[in-house]
């Protein structure tokens, strides 16, 4: 981890304490340690503190209101435990581990491996321009499909076992201002996931409005709702195609304002 990441780190851990002093805090469980998921790895607590007794929360300290934030980070074989009757070529947007696999993969679904970027080729992946719409709309639909379960994946379960309640928060505390107790908006996960069940199809696409090789809006951010989508891009192994879920207060808001009477 960088010198960035960690100090990010020891701020957020910082502000998580000062949560569990503002609002109480009674758990004997230790939600740092990781355990093992239903992928077969050990995986981090969702669950940030439990506080007044039993509200098991998650807890979100961006540098502003409008700051796009990492949700969840998790390899697409994870992925697949979870959500096993999603098609395999979708590991061509969400990358390959290794170039010979991504060769091949591109082989077996038509795809002209010797027209792709030379971005692509390093990354072992392609952008949605490459993928052709009959493919585009085929991850579309999939993910409207699954907008609901996906979202609580993100939000609240990871790739927890059933029986792990305790890891899995029922409540996100948000900070709209950096390190400020008073700006905290509370947000219930399940009206959280209320609105995710009420967006539309048109608000699940493809942030591409700058064409192919723009360094924003290329082809590689999934929109979903509020929720973004994206490759994350760092790491080493798997971990550098990891799925990177991201979202911000603002964002969260504003679907709110558009889809549920409840205010954050």
């Amino acid at each position: 981890m960088s010198n960035y990441g960690e100090k990010g780190r020891a701020e957020g851990l910082k502000f998580e304490d000062l949560v569990e002093q503002y609002y109480g805090f009674i758990s004997t469980v230790d939600l740092k340690e990781k355990i093992y998921g239903i992928h077969g790895k050990k995986t981090t607590s969702k669950t940030d503190k439990i506080i007044s007794g039993d509200r098991r929360v998650s807890i979100k300290n961006p540098k502003a209101k409008g700051t796009s934030i990492q949700i969840q980070v998790n390899p697409f074989s994870s992925f697949v435990c979870k959500f096993s009757d999603i098609p395999a070529w979708f590991e061509l947007f969400f990358g390959c581990s290794e170039n010979e696999k991504f060769i091949k993969m591109c082989q077996l679904h038509g795809i002209d491996y010797g027209s792709l970027s030379l971005e692509e080729k390093r990354r072992n992946r392609l952008d949605i321009f490459s993928i052709g719409l009959e493919k585009e709309n085929e991850l579309v639909d999939w993910f409207y499909t699954n907008r609901v379960a996906v979202a609580k994946m993100a939000f609240q379960e990871g790739f927890h076992l059933d029986s792990e309640i305790l890891r899995k928060p029922e409540e996100i505390i948000w900070a709209s201002k950096k390190n400020d107790l008073q700006s905290i908006k509370q947000i219930m996960i399940k009206d959280l996931l209320s609105v995710f069940n009420k967006i539309t199809k048109n608000e699940i696409c493809f942030r591409k409005k700058n064409g192919k090789g723009a360094k924003t809006h290329s082809g590689t951010v999934l929109q979903i709702g509020p929720l973004t989508l994206q490759m994350k891009g760092s790491g080493e192994g798997e971990a550098y195609h990891s799925m990177q879920f991201n979202a911000s207060l603002t964002d969260i808001e504003n679907y709110f304002n558009l889809y549920s009477s409840g205010v954050i």
